[in-house]
Protein backbone atom coordinates (compact mmCIF):
# COMPACT_ATOMS: atom_id res chain seq x y z
CA UNK A 1 0.00 0.00 0.00
CA UNK A 2 2.07 2.75 0.95
CA UNK A 3 5.52 1.25 -1.35
CA UNK A 4 3.43 1.48 -4.50
CA UNK A 5 5.16 -1.60 -6.07
CA UNK A 6 8.35 -0.84 -4.76
CA UNK A 7 10.70 -3.95 -3.71
CA UNK A 8 8.24 -6.41 -5.01
CA UNK A 9 11.07 -7.87 -7.13
CA UNK A 10 13.09 -8.55 -3.93
CA UNK A 11 10.25 -9.16 -1.70
CA UNK A 12 9.30 -12.23 -4.39
CA UNK A 13 12.91 -13.35 -4.07
CA UNK A 14 13.38 -13.43 -0.70
CA UNK A 15 9.80 -15.39 -0.58
CA UNK A 16 11.32 -17.92 -2.72
CA UNK A 17 14.28 -18.59 -0.91
CA UNK A 18 12.41 -18.64 2.35
CA UNK A 19 10.05 -21.24 0.86
CA UNK A 20 13.11 -23.18 -0.22
CA UNK A 21 14.64 -23.35 2.77
CA UNK A 22 11.35 -23.98 4.81
CA UNK A 23 11.14 -27.72 2.20
CA UNK A 24 14.86 -28.22 2.77
CA UNK A 25 14.43 -28.40 6.68
CA UNK A 26 10.90 -30.03 6.89
CA UNK A 27 13.11 -33.62 6.61
CA UNK A 28 15.71 -32.15 9.58
CA UNK A 29 12.77 -30.85 11.71
CA UNK A 30 9.90 -31.97 13.86
CA UNK A 31 7.35 -31.49 10.71
CA UNK A 32 8.95 -34.34 9.39
CA UNK A 33 6.53 -36.83 10.85
CA UNK A 34 3.86 -35.30 8.30
CA UNK A 35 5.71 -37.23 6.03
CA UNK A 36 7.31 -39.95 7.88
CA UNK A 37 3.70 -41.31 9.83
CA UNK A 38 1.48 -42.28 6.73
CA UNK A 39 4.87 -44.26 5.49
CA UNK A 40 4.78 -46.27 8.83
CA UNK A 41 1.63 -47.01 9.01
CA UNK A 42 1.44 -48.04 4.89
CA UNK A 43 4.16 -50.25 6.40
CA UNK A 44 2.23 -51.81 9.00
CA UNK A 45 -0.75 -52.41 6.74
CA UNK A 46 2.14 -53.97 4.33
CA UNK A 47 3.13 -56.26 7.43
CA UNK A 48 -0.44 -56.68 8.46
CA UNK A 49 -1.74 -58.23 5.22
CA UNK A 50 1.59 -60.79 4.82
CA UNK A 51 0.85 -61.95 8.28
CA UNK A 52 -2.57 -62.73 7.21
CA UNK A 53 -0.95 -65.94 5.17
CA UNK A 54 1.12 -67.40 8.40
CA UNK A 55 4.30 -67.09 6.05
CA UNK A 56 6.79 -65.83 8.95
CA UNK A 57 10.23 -65.87 7.96
CA UNK A 58 13.07 -67.15 10.26
CA UNK A 59 15.88 -66.20 11.10
CA UNK A 60 18.70 -68.18 9.67
CA UNK A 61 21.18 -68.41 12.67
CA UNK A 62 18.64 -69.03 15.22
CA UNK A 63 15.41 -69.68 13.46
CA UNK A 64 13.56 -67.58 15.58
CA UNK A 65 10.89 -65.49 13.72
CA UNK A 66 11.82 -62.06 12.15
CA UNK A 67 9.05 -60.99 9.79
CA UNK A 68 6.89 -61.75 7.26
CA UNK A 69 8.34 -63.56 4.11
CA UNK A 70 6.78 -60.85 1.79
CA UNK A 71 8.43 -58.00 4.02
CA UNK A 72 11.81 -59.61 3.75
CA UNK A 73 11.89 -60.16 0.18
CA UNK A 74 10.72 -56.49 -0.11
CA UNK A 75 13.49 -55.68 1.86
CA UNK A 76 16.04 -57.57 -0.21
CA UNK A 77 14.98 -56.36 -3.19
CA UNK A 78 15.08 -52.88 -2.09
CA UNK A 79 18.53 -53.09 -1.38
CA UNK A 80 19.23 -54.54 -4.16
CA UNK A 81 17.80 -51.88 -6.23
CA UNK A 82 20.10 -49.69 -4.31
CA UNK A 83 23.09 -51.53 -5.12
CA UNK A 84 23.85 -52.16 -1.61
CA UNK A 85 26.06 -55.37 -1.40
CA UNK A 86 24.70 -56.80 2.27
CA UNK A 87 21.14 -57.37 1.29
CA UNK A 88 21.61 -61.33 2.76
CA UNK A 89 21.45 -59.33 6.10
CA UNK A 90 17.90 -58.92 6.31
CA UNK A 91 17.46 -62.72 6.69
CA UNK A 92 19.03 -62.73 10.02
CA UNK A 93 17.38 -61.11 13.49
CA UNK A 94 18.90 -58.10 14.85
CA UNK A 95 20.83 -59.87 17.70
CA UNK A 96 22.45 -62.74 15.13
CA UNK A 97 23.38 -60.11 13.02
CA UNK A 98 25.80 -58.22 16.02
CA UNK A 99 27.23 -61.56 16.67
CA UNK A 100 27.95 -62.30 12.97
CA UNK A 101 29.45 -58.68 13.08
CA UNK A 102 31.45 -59.03 16.14
CA UNK A 103 32.75 -62.45 15.58
CA UNK A 104 33.85 -60.99 11.85
CA UNK A 105 35.29 -58.18 13.71
CA UNK A 106 37.04 -60.80 16.06
CA UNK A 107 38.16 -62.53 13.07
CA UNK A 108 40.49 -59.56 11.63
CA UNK A 109 41.61 -58.24 14.37
CA UNK A 110 43.82 -59.38 16.86
CA UNK A 111 42.53 -60.42 20.12
CA UNK A 112 43.68 -58.56 23.20
CA UNK A 113 46.26 -55.54 23.94
CA UNK A 114 49.68 -55.17 24.00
Amino acid sequence: IFLHGGGYQFLAILHMVSVVFTLIYIPFGKFFHIVQRPAAVGMQLFKYTGRKDDEVFACRRCEEPIDTGPYVENLRGTMRDLRLDFDSWAEYCPRCKRVLRGSAYLSHVKKGFK
